[in-house]
């Protein structure tokens, strides 16, 4: 049996290595608390400075940036950059797209009400689904109400999906809902709810979101007397004076209005007929009787589109006689045809010429990204160890 002397000092040591070892976790706790906050601070110093964005850029054309200052930060992703741009704006239609371009392509397809009702059926038992296993994983049970709407939805829509309905008792249990779209709905699902989040989607329709980004936000002249110099028909020619940039808007105009009324006199066989008539046996009389026709129709065309009116993309041949029409495209419709014949790269240096016109300074001034490089360190006070590094925070609009 040890002696009482023998002990003490044994209980001495474990003390002290216990105080030690106490110490050195304190030690680590503390470095890694200081970290945690020097992070913390870093990403609070890049929002602080990013929430100091172009208010002028964004009401004028949707996109947030913010101006390069000599304030520690590295500024990066100029809007003077066209893919930057180009990505910028498709991101400010593609918001738009999910709404706007889906309720078109709704609009357009036979039984689109009920195809509607599918996919907000689908989204809702989605919805749930994520809000019952984000609470399953929080180690919390969740409410009955919510279980029960979605086991009711589910089985309301079960068809379009793998599997089986999984039971109350199983998700009261903890367990996590496991359900996936059918292969063959996952395509129809995507193209009218997921347009917005689709970049594949997106990239394909880039030439007409540009498009109808240019009209919507630099705006168009359609009235007699054209006051904005830097709009869309700029995008369109490259030429910054009106007077001469709304003859060549309607030279395009009229070129489009000709080939269309062509093809629809053509279609028409009580025209095609008259023209034989008043022309004679010689086809190329009547060739040139169709053409000078659809030259005068075009021309009544143009003047419509720049009163406000509507023409039809093609005619039938009763809307070949009339001079105004109660269906059809207007004039900004038009214009976004014809944007979208041009390159992309043209488009975006035009607005990029056209946003400095309106800014009063080049788009290249203004950045998407920013990022900080700054220094962490720490000296360890129970042994000998410091802690030294460099570290960049970034963030991005």
């Amino acid at each position: 049996m040890p002696s009482r002397g023998a002990v003490t000092p044994m209980i001495t040591i474990v003390i002290t290595l216990m105080l030690l070892m106490g110490g050195v976790i304190l030690d680590i706790g503390e470095s890694l608390s200081r970290e945690r906050t020097f992070e913390r601070e870093s990403y609070l110093m890049l929002h602080s400075r990013m929430k100091a964005y172009d208010r002028t850029l964004f009401n004028r054309f949707g996109i947030m940036a913010i101006k390069s200052q000599e304030d520690g930060f590295r500024y990066e992703d100029s809007l003077g950059e066209s893919a930057v741009l180009g990505d910028k704006l498709i991101e400010v239609m593609g918001y738009r797209a999910g709404g706007d371009l889906s309720r078109e392509i709704l609009g357009l397809t036979e039984g689109a009400s009920e195809i509607a009702g599918v996919i907000n059926e689908v989204k809702h038992i989605m919805d749930l689904k994520n809000t019952i296993n984000a609470g399953i994983e929080n180690m919390q049970i969740p409410e009955e109400r919510i279980i029960m709407d979605f086991l009711d939805s589910f089985l309301l829509a079960a068809m379009f999906f793998e599997g089986s309905v999984p039971s109350l008792e199983s998700i009261l249990e903890g367990e996590l809902i496991e359900i996936h779209l059918r292969e063959e709905f996952v395509t129809i699902f995507d193209t009218f709810s997921g347009l917005s989040s689709n970049s594949l989607m997106l990239k394909f329709l880039s030439p007409f979101l540009l498009g109808e980004y240019v009209v919507d936000y630099l705006g168009y002249s359609s009235n007699r007397n054209p006051v904005n110099a830097y709009g869309a028909e700029y995008v369109l020619t490259g030429i910054g004076y009106s007077a001469v940039s709304r003859p060549a808007v309607m030279a395009e105009l009229g070129g489009m209005r000709l080939i269309l009324n062509t093809v629809a006199y053509l279609k028409s066989p009580r025209h095609m007929k008259n023209f034989a008539t008043q022309a004679g046996p010689d086809p190329r009389a009547q060739i040139a009787l169709l053409l000078l026709t659809a030259l005068k129709t075009s021309a009544f065309d143009v003047d419509k589109l720049y009163e406000g009116g509507r023409v039809p993309l093609l005619k039938t041949a009763a809307e070949l006689d009339q001079r105004s029409f109660k269906r059809g495209m207007q004039y900004a419709d038009y214009l976004k045809i014809l944007l979208i014949t041009l390159p992309e790269f043209l488009i975006l240096n035009r607005i990029k010429t056209a946003m400095a016109h309106h800014l009063g300074e080049s788009p290249s001034r203004y950045y998407t990204r920013l990022t900080i490089r700054r220094d962490f360190s720490y000296e360890f006070k129970t042994f000998d160890y410091s802690k030294h590094e460099s570290r960049t925070f970034e963030a991005s609009y």
